[in-house]
């Protein structure tokens, strides 16, 4: 999941994305099911990622400096349930030489 997001926000051009969940079932899968669980699974997949946060990893010089210690993949976030979009902008220090690649330096 995280990979797709990457990749939606590469083609998006930046490090701030855009996908419908089913623009990730297509990336995530080939047969892709007329409904059921996959699309449930990429909404809270995509909350539990927008959520998460990375502690004592080496990618902060202090706890201070995250505030309180901890990290996340996605810096702002978005979900709307009408149209089943997410939007997003990925936490470039985390990401690290893929935050780079995104920006295209």
């Amino acid at each position: 999941m995280l990979l797709g997001m990457i990749y939606f926000a590469k083609r998006d051009e930046g490090l701030s994305g855009h996908f419908r969940t089913v623009e990730m079932a297509r990336f995530l899968r080939t047969n892709i099911p007329d409904g059921g669980r996959l699309y449930d699974d990429i909404k809270w997949t995509f909350l539990s990622l927008a959520t998460v946060e990375i502690r004592n990893v080496g990618l902060i010089e202090s706890a201070e400096e995250a505030g309180g210690g901890g990290v996340r993949f996605i810096e702002q976030w978005g979900h709307d349930p009408k149209g089943e979009g997410y939007n997003y902008t990925l936490n470039p220090r985390v990401l690290g030489i893929t935050a780079l690649w995104l920006e295209d330096e």
